[in-house]
């Protein structure tokens, strides 16, 4: 039986400051781990319409309304109905993750496996336990707080992928 994942969706406000925030080169891959209802792949995806953008939903009925939210955005956007602890991460540029603690420790060993191939990774509110964030940010959102926590190897990361970040 697969772990389940508390469904949270980000808010609006923090979607666009994100989206301003992590600017994906040309031709990258971004997948988001427990994708929801799809809306973060569907503002990156609009905002940046170079990049590929993949969401892993074990929800169906979650899968189904991602899906539809993405479908204008063509064949750069997949939505994979499977479970989010068993995908293959190294054909990802970018992960990002709205995981719970208890998630992103289960999934601690491939993550760090996904940033020796020179991956970027991308939490939000939570860190990886055990894992040093190389940037934390910050967002305010009129006393709403949130937090991006990056993580990259500095000396395997594409470079490419920390090019655009606003740090």
């Amino acid at each position: 039986m697969p772990r389940r994942v508390v469904y949270y969706p980000s808010d609006k406000d923090f979607l666009n400051h994100l989206v301003k925030f992590i600017e994906p080169p040309s031709g990258a891959h971004l997948v988001d781990l427990g994708c929801g209802d799809g809306r973060v792949l569907h503002v990156f995806g609009r905002h940046y319409d170079d990049i590929r953008v993949t969401g892993v939903e074990i929800d169906p009925n979650l899968v189904r309304v991602a899906r539809q939210k993405l479908s204008s955005i063509g064949d750069r956007a997949k939505v994979i109905k499977g479970d989010l602890f068993k995908e293959n991460l190294e054909r990802y540029d970018i992960i990002y993750a709205y995981l719970t603690r208890d998630a992103l420790s289960h999934m601690r060993n491939k993550l760090i496996r996904f940033l020796y191939e020179g991956g970027l990774l991308v939490t939000h509110d939570y860190p990886v336990p055990g894992l040093e964030p190389s940037r934390v940010h910050l967002i305010d959102l009129g006393g709403k707080k949130h937090y991006i926590f990056l993580y990259f190897d500095k000396e395997r990361v594409r470079r490419d992928l920390i090019k655009g970040l606003k740090i």
